[in-house]
């Protein structure tokens, strides 16, 4: 159903063209009113009807202006217009601002209802046309991934593969550094097949959109049921483990897995990827006892062939100049956020581990802290205290983003936890949104201008539930109400909700209501729901 505005400043027509239209009939669900284009403009922003019929003469703003405005704003909208003027340049006017149809003052009644349905048509077809380009273009990427998931297994697992036929189909760039990482997690014995599947599909999901929708690199599952990334190292990295646990820490936060990662060695060119993924499939059979006994002290939850070089000690130095500068300058915010950014890029560049970049934050924030209190006589322990509670038990990106949070409360531009909670409402919109297209917990974090890892904790501190569990449960709803008010076929139903994958889409959708979607439809039709 469709949402319809009349624009006219004398209420007995608005009334009237409301009270007098068989609306549902036309396909149209809601109807609102506005006595002025400034009315309409706000009604159009926080409503977005399809559709508009409106008058030309009104004061202040006339009906050509609002539509001009709107023409402006590029919004897509149907309009039809209500006038008593019967003049050839009014109509040109009419068919250079792309309005629909011009219909004379007294209207009539069928005549309105007539070009009202014509407009509902249109977008109907329109909305129909959206949706069959978007299901063939998901069957084509769903083509694209699996010869692409079948040209780097075999390239991979072969020292003769192709690498012509690897550049062209999978994109990879044939001169920059790569790393293979196997990922594999604790499964219950008496797990079957099918959630098998579905933890793998689910995982593989979550990083394609951390690492192949970014450019980062690829991922595929391999013969034995791991999953491998292959990625770029990033430039002055030796390794992808900082990459690498940003990914186990949001896939052990959205899956509720423990995720064991095993890395092979650096490969300089493509045609040694293959030896990288071998050293990692050799350090697993070697490292297989301590996979087997979790509990030990030793254990490592990403696996190495070889540590990197230790810069610990020439970083201190570069931290003691960032705190003095830091320090230094406590009456200058932008000044001292600035030279935290500058702090930020070193610790990675440095490749400082996870647990003494936390340590150093706090020392840093602490130094900072006592620097304000002895230039203004005030004391913010609050905001410590708070800094070290998100501390525990956050990850790298998260240590840092709550440091910049702290350093921007203490020195006055600092947001809140109601900014926080901001950002899930508008991710939770953006997400009801866009159901039906490619989501993820990078995406969406790419789009609220945060790190996924951050992302990834602050939605599910706030809601209760990870953003892919979040997502997936809205795409359940939202597939039942497909399936209880539709005629759709399960494989267009999985598409609109945005599963490439049917066979996936139905094991979710049964992991969720325990059955599947065709009997879900069934058991509902039973019940006397639907249209029979």
């Amino acid at each position: 159903m469709y949402k319809a505005l009349i624009v006219d400043d004398e209420q007995m027509i608005r009334m009237g063209i409301k009270e007098g239209i068989e609306w549902e009939n036309l396909g149209v669900g809601e109807v609102y009113t506005a006595a002025s284009a400034r009315e309409a403009l706000r009604i159009i922003e926080e409503k977005h009807p399809e559709l508009m019929i409106t008058d030309i003469s009104m004061s202040e703003m006339t009906g050509l202006d609002l539509i001009r405005e709107i023409r402006r704003r590029k919004l897509d909208m149907r309009i039809l217009v209500l006038t008593g003027y019967d003049s050839f340049n009014f109509a040109r006017q009419c068919l250079r601002m792309q309005v629909q149809n011009f219909l004379l003052k007294p209207v009539d009644e069928d005549e309105l209802s007539d070009n009202i349905r014509q407009q509902v048509e249109y977008l109907e077809q329109a909305r129909r046309q959206a949706e069959l380009d978007q299901s063939q273009k998901r069957a084509e990427g769903t083509r694209q991934q699996a010869e692409l998931e079948r040209v780097m297994y075999r390239f991979i697992s072969s020292e003769d593969g192709n690498i012509k036929e690897v550049e062209m189909v999978c994109g990879l760039d044939p001169h920059r550094k790569m790393q293979t990482a196997l990922l594999f997690w604790d499964m219950d014995v008496n797990c079957g097949e099918e959630e098998q599947y579905f933890r793998m599909a689910t995982l593989k999901n979550i990083c394609m959109g951390l690492v192949d929708s970014r450019g980062e690199g690829i991922t595929f599952p391999d013969a034995a049921g791991r999953l491998v990334v292959v990625m770029y190292l990033k430039e002055g990295s030796d390794d992808i483990t900082q990459q690498m646990d940003e990914i186990k820490g949001i896939l052990e936060d959205e899956d509720d897995a423990r995720i064991h990662i095993v890395l092979g060695s650096v490969a300089k060119r493509l045609e040694d990827l293959y030896l990288s993924y071998n050293d990692a499939v050799y350090l697993i059979e070697a490292k297989r006892a301590e996979f087997l006994n979790l509990e030990d002290a030793g254990y490592d939850p990403i696996v190495r062939p070889g540590q990197t070089k230790d810069k610990q000690k020439i970083f201190r130095d570069v931290y003691e100049e960032f705190k003095k500068s830091m320090t230094e300058n406590i009456s200058n915010c932008e000044y001292v956020l600035h030279a935290f950014q500058r702090f930020r890029r070193a610790a990675d560049a440095y490749n400082i581990s996870d647990n003494s970049l936390k340590r150093l934050c706090f020392e840093l924030a602490s130094a900072v802290m006592f620097s304000y209190s002895m230039n203004t006589g005030e004391t913010q322990e609050h905001l410590l205290e708070g800094m070290n509670r998100a501390l525990l038990g956050s990850g790298r990106e998260e240590t840092l983003d709550v440091t910049s949070g702290f350093l921007n409360s203490l020195l006055g531009n600092g947001s809140s936890g109601k900014e926080s909670n901001e950002i899930i409402a508008r991710a939770k919109s953006f997400i009801g949104e866009h159901l039906g297209e490619n989501l993820s917990v990078a995406t969406l974090a790419e789009i609220f201008y945060v790190s996924p890892n951050y992302f990834s904790r602050l939605f599910k501190r706030v809601e209760g539930e990870g953003c892919n569990e979040y997502i997936v449960r809205k795409r359940i709803e939202k597939a039942k109400t497909l399936l209880e008010t539709t005629t759709m076929k399960t494989g267009r139903v999985a598409m609109t909700v945005g599963y490439n994958d049917t066979n996936y889409f139905s094991i979710a959708f049964k992991k969720h209501t325990g059955v599947s979607p065709t009997k879900y439809r069934e058991q509902y039709r039973e019940k006397g729901g639907g249209r029979g």
